[in-house]
């Protein structure tokens, strides 16, 4: 008799719940130990599950993979328990009809009309969830509290989160865009082949993943001076967001605007081992305060580009104010700014 094979599927909800992770897979494995079967393939996602059949590519892209593979191979999908699939009938109701064959650890001997029912009971609980959940904000609101409070700061510490990823892989998205023209596509592909995750710990990202990075992280910002200093150059405005986001994507690859050509280079500055040169640029008949902070390592010559909101009338004021912060971000945050 021939071996019976699995393909394994894991699912957090948060990237920081690495111990339930953990606890699939000790389930998984302790079942695949006992009954002597084998597991050909793992594949894990993080985020919500799937309310819907439509949205399951893009919410559990890596379930759609594993089903793909477990079909392929003529192989069933094993899950430590019911809810870490999915919480929708309807998404069983598909996977249990379209196969492959599905056992659960935590019931492995239960049929497909007892998984609907779990399924049915599952999507019941998240609808009672969501219930209290509204009905606890309207009565704390009927009493003056202030609900959006913990939303607020939650959503500060996801933008703090943002900044932080995407300050980590400018640097990477320097290289890879350095001397070529590529969409953000194109660097998406780059980063998912170079198997860096994204800032909620996924595997896979596309374009629009690095849209939001730049928009959490103050990028935008910087989207908005390229606009205006493009403005000067040939007084057609960028229209909308994705102008802003393209011209800081380009402002990221070190490419020059005919304005920033025209500004005489300043000389590179020692300061504790780095080189600060200033890199100011010309737009709306000011001088943008900008600069570059270099550094050598073994692994060669590392830099971090910053620009500020300052503009100077001079040319030389912009070197001197670039000179300062270029000096404070050095003593700030260190060898930090090439990570």
């Amino acid at each position: 008799m021939a071996q019976e094979r699995f393909v394994a599927y894991r699912r957090s909800s948060m990237p920081s719940q690495t111990i339930g992770l953990e606890m699939q897979q000790s389930a998984i494995n302790d079942y695949v130990r006992r009954t002597g079967t084998g597991i050909i393939a793992s594949y894990q996602d993080v985020g919500a599950a799937s309310p819907t059949q439509a949205r399951l590519p893009n919410q559990q892209p890596q379930l759609v993979r594993a089903l793909e593979q477990a079909r392929a191979e003529k192989a069933s999908l094993i899950v430590a328990r019911l809810d870490r699939l999915t919480r929708s009938t309807a998404v069983l109701a598909l996977l249990l009809e379209c196969g492959p064959k599905l056992l659960v650890v935590e019931t492995p001997n239960a049929s497909p009309f007892v998984l609907q029912i779990y399924a049915a009971a599952a999507e019941e609980y998240r609808r009672q969830v969501s219930r209290r959940v509204k009905a606890g904000i309207v009565a704390a609101q009927a009493k003056g509290r202030d609900t959006h409070a913990h939303a607020y700061r939650s959503g500060r510490a996801n933008q703090a989160a943002h900044r932080r990823y995407a300050d980590r892989i400018r640097p990477i998205v320097e290289s890879i865009r350095r001397g070529r023209r590529l969409s953000q596509g194109d660097i998406a592909a780059e980063l998912n082949a170079r198997g860096l995750r994204t800032v909620r710990g996924l595997k896979e990202r596309h374009c629009e993943c690095l849209k939001w990075n730049a928009r959490g992280s103050g990028w935008v910002a910087e989207a908005r001076r390229e606009e205006e200093m493009s403005s000067a150059e040939d007084d057609r405005p960028a229209r909308g967001t994705f102008a802003k986001l393209k011209a800081a994507w380009g402002r990221l690859a070190g490419a020059r605007t005919a304005a920033e050509s025209d500004a005489p280079r300043a000389t590179a500055v020692e300061y504790k081992g780095y080189r600060i040169r200033p890199a100011p640029y010309k737009t709306n008949g000011q001088y943008q305060t900008a600069g570059v902070i270099e550094k050598d390592f073994p692994d060669g010559v590392k830099e971090h580009r910053f620009i500020r909101a300052e503009t100077h009338q001079s040319l030389d004021s912009a070197i001197e104010l670039a000179l300062a912060k270029g000096k404070q971000i050095i003593d700030q945050r260190g060898d930090r700014i090439f990570i």
